[in-house]
């Protein structure tokens, strides 16, 4: 198949977020801290929610 120009195609890592899910079962079953915080993982989210809101308002927003 053809690509346009300037296109890059790069295989896709099906295991991206293994190391991730093994470290949660660890947390739940040693009772270990998880290697990132859970408030990490909320600001990314505010982050990912303030982009399709500016992209659906096209303002644009100021996080904290």
């Amino acid at each position: 198949m053809l690509k346009p120009a300037g296109e890059e195609r790069h295989a896709y890592e099906q295991r991206t977020h293994v190391a991730l899910i093994e470290a949660f079962g660890r947390c739940i079953e040693e009772g270990v801290p998880s290697p990132v915080p859970g408030s990490e993982g909320l600001r990314g989210l505010e982050i990912v929610e303030a982009a399709y809101e500016s992209a659906r308002t096209g303002l644009r927003l100021i996080l904290d």
